[in-house]
């Protein structure tokens, strides 16, 4: 169910970024969509659980944004995990 989530973002990126004419980033948003359920649950449980106020989401929108500009995340997963280690720290 939670992956459901951020695979409907991904998908919504890819239609975005397709109606502005940037076919790679769609592309990229595209794959990561159809990796999403290849990340584990622990990492994804992680994810949701640092969901949890405004600047959450700004690091959200910050990844989101650099996707196909400043960084070309592989999978979901490692998408995930940069959004993990940017509000952690690191850790």
């Amino acid at each position: 169910m939670a992956d459901d989530l951020l695979k409907l973002q991904f998908q919504g990126a890819a239609e975005f970024a397709q109606s502005k004419g940037e076919l790679a980033r769609a592309q990229i948003f595209t794959r990561l969509a159809e990796t999403v359920d290849s990340i584990e649950p622990g990492i994804l449980d992680a994810y949701y659980d640092l969901f949890e106020d405004l600047p959450d989401q700004e690091t959200d929108q910050e990844l989101m944004s650099g996707v196909g500009r400043t960084w070309v995340p592989e999978t979901a997963s490692e998408y995930v995990k940069e959004f993990i280690s940017r509000r952690t720290g690191g850790a």
